[in-house]
């Protein structure tokens, strides 16, 4: 039981990206090989993103959320669904007879008879599966067969300060693995990818991959076949070419593959 406690609590740190380097690389290692210890990671994500909705997270803790936790594209996605549920819930149960937000994996075994016990009306009700529905999906996976899963990598400078790798869920029916690499605005467009597994033998190359300008920042996106992608760690490298005929690296990212 106290080991338990001591991974949510490790996990609660490393999710906010305030876990010591050291204490967060020694966790990341342990996320690969223990499923018990990575299972906890969903629990914890709701755990926080109910406790920022409800401001009950310290000033620090909101700051680290806001900043660190939210940088991840599939946690503002559970994010609004959270969000929109409070919301419901708080529209149709004015006078608090429920007590708390349900938890996601509350919400499987019994959410028909939820709906009935507070009376939600029928067309409501279908509303609320939807939504609960577009979560599971999201949570299972974020693709659709046959499709490519895009995941945003933000470079390892930023990840690394809080002991923090982006995890990356592959579902067995992926068949492409796109990685959106986000970079300060240049002017440079001439980028060449290297992806490196653990052991730093490179698994993969592109020369001139997409760059995507439209937003705030520049988002480099290399495809990777996914049976490339194996259990284990990675690093995706940027270059781009000097004056010398040389190339110089721009970034780093790097991330952990979970089969699903």
């Amino acid at each position: 039981m106290q080991e338990q406690t001591n991974i949510q609590q490790d996990l609660r740190l490393w999710l906010l990206g305030l876990l010591p380097q050291e204490e967060g690389e020694s966790l990341e290692q342990r996320l690969i090989t223990d499923t018990r210890a990575f299972d906890e990671i969903s629990i914890v994500e709701e755990e926080l993103i109910d406790e920022y909705l409800s401001d009950e997270l310290s000033d620090s803790e909101r700051g680290a959320f806001e900043s660190f936790f939210m940088n991840s594209l599939e946690r503002r996605r559970q994010f609004k669904v959270a969000k929109a549920w409070r919301s419901y819930v708080e529209r149709e149960d004015p006078f608090g007879r429920r007590k708390s937000k349900p938890k996601v994996h509350e919400i499987r075994p019994s959410f028909l008879a939820s709906l009935a016990a507070y009376r939600i009306p029928l067309a409501a009700a279908l509303a609320v599966l939807i939504v609960v529905g577009v979560w599971l999906a999201f949570r299972s996976s974020t693709t659709t067969p046959g499709r490519s899963l895009a995941v945003v990598l933000e470079p390892a400078v930023q990840t690394r300060e809080g002991g923090s790798v982006q995890q990356i869920n592959l579902a067995r029916d992926v068949q492409t693995v796109e990685l959106h690499a986000k970079l300060p605005k240049n002017e440079s467009r001439n980028y060449y990818a290297t992806l490196f597994d653990a052991g730093g033998k490179a698994i993969f190359t592109l020369d001139h991959p997409t760059v995507d300008t439209s937003g705030d920042a520049d988002v480099v996106v290399v495809p990777v076949p996914s049976q490339r992608l194996e259990r284990g760690q990675y690093k995706l490298q940027l270059d781009i070419p000097n004056p010398s005929e040389r190339f110089e690296t721009v970034a780093t990212y790097r991330f952990v593959v979970v089969p699903s």
